[in-house]
């Protein structure tokens, strides 16, 4: 009976003296994959039943988080809002404006008080600030006028230096372009006393081998004639060279010929000695230079005459 049950239900197991043939054991192992693959399918599913139960849990704190973080935010805007009316109240918005005022920064001082007009305008500080408008604009020009003065101080130190006499007091400002510059030229500049307005010079030099002696010049700018007759010029020498120079104040004449030849496309100074003569042409060079020195002799003009009326107001408000 039991021979028969084994062959009956279990046709695949091998009876005595048998080995197990290729059908049974495939059939062997196809019965071991049916129950290696239940116990997997049980196991994810208990495993997933464990993720969503983690997935439930971190969705709750999450949601605890996200309401944390909501009532932080609006302690955080509430503190916020009340530094800002600290810091930036009528009262303490008119503070900095009296403050900038007296540090002479107009222009912050400006938007702080259109600040405070604008946030407060009914307040009695909006309208108080509005009184010291007048003050921040007058700072406001005199900052713009210094940044003026400042850039106009560059340009001239990009063309001009300067030299001090400290004996008498005199600075004086000559181009770049002239300097070290030896020879046959045309040249100007300019001197000032620290309480003076600044005088315009010119100097015509012969340079050369031989004398000429001269005794006048005259100067042919695009075909009009400026004549200089009995001039003084001095002399002087080396071993290897003579030169002769003429040095004077600018007048009004002077003044309207520089101006025509620093903007002349051909200048030519003759030289008139006792018995022979000697031309020169004027270089772009010196043509630039004088250029250069009528820009900054007009520039610090201008400053000194701002200077003495701020003075005259100033002895005036006194």
């Amino acid at each position: 009976m039991g021979g028969f049950m084994k062959m009956k239900f279990l046709p695949f197991l091998p009876q005595k003296g048998e080995s197990y043939s290729m059908i049974n054991k495939l059939f062997l192992f196809s019965i071991l994959f049916v129950i290696t693959g239940c116990v997997s399918q049980s196991k994810m599913v208990r495993e997933d039943s464990s993720l969503l139960a983690e997935n439930r849990a971190l969705k709750s704190k999450l949601a605890q988080s996200e309401e944390r973080l909501s009532d932080l935010s609006k302690k955080y805007n509430k503190v916020r809002k009340e530094l800002d009316e600290i810091n930036n109240g009528p009262s303490r918005l008119l503070i900095t404006v009296k403050n900038l005022i007296n540090k002479d920064n107009g222009s912050k001082a400006k938007k702080t008080i259109i600040k405070l007009q604008e946030n407060y305008p009914t307040s009695v500080e909006a309208h108080e600030a509005t009184s010291l408008m007048a003050k921040a604009e007058m700072l406001i020009s005199k900052e713009k006028k210094r940044k003026r003065e400042e850039e106009e101080r560059m340009a001239l130190a990009k063309y001009i230096y300067t030299s001090v006499d400290k004996l008498e007091g005199i600075t004086w400002y000559k181009a770049k372009l002239d300097q070290g510059e030896i020879y046959t030229r045309l040249i100007t500049y300019f001197g000032k006393k620290k309480s003076n307005s600044p005088w315009l010079r010119m100097k015509l030099r012969y340079w050369g081998e031989d004398w000429l002696f001269i005794k006048s010049y005259f100067i042919v700018v695009d075909g009009k004639r400026y004549t200089f007759k009995k001039v003084n010029f001095k002399r002087d020498n080396s071993s290897s060279s003579i030169w002769e120079w003429n040095d004077r104040r600018v007048n009004k004449n002077d003044l309207v010929m520089l101006k025509h030849i620093a903007k002349s496309k051909n200048a030519v100074v003759r030289f008139q000695g006792q018995k022979y003569h000697s031309d020169h042409t004027i270089s772009s060079d010196e043509k630039k230079a004088i250029q250069h020195v009528l820009n900054a002799f007009q520039q610090v003009k201008n400053t000194s005459i701002n200077k003495g009326s701020n003075n005259e107001s100033k002895r005036s408000a006194k």
